[in-house]
């Protein structure tokens, strides 16, 4: 048998800061190279974990003051993981 440890992804586009009028859409999003796909993804908030938050894009919606703040992304390959950002989802009010 082998064991996968993992690689590294190589990450083509980090996610970008972001600014919404309040009750808008703030859409954030990381492009991997397929040649390097990831088992995972998680989405934090603040360092904190967003509960579904686990694809390659996460949108806010009716964005309000609560979801100000910096957004990262873990990305996880075997037992390698990588986190990228943080991205600023700020209001422009």
């Amino acid at each position: 048998w082998s064991l996968n440890t993992g690689t590294l992804p190589t990450v083509l586009q980090v996610p970008a800061n972001v600014t919404v009028v309040p009750g808008g859409t703030a859409t954030l999003s990381v492009t991997v190279d397929p040649a390097t796909p990831v088992d995972s993804y998680q989405w934090k908030r603040g360092g904190t974990a967003i509960n579904g938050a686990t694809s390659a894009s996460h949108t806010i919606t009716n964005v309000q003051s609560d979801d100000v703040g910096a957004y990262s992304v873990v990305l996880t390959v075997g037992s390698v993981a990588l986190t990228v950002g943080p991205a600023q989802v700020q209001l422009n009010t």
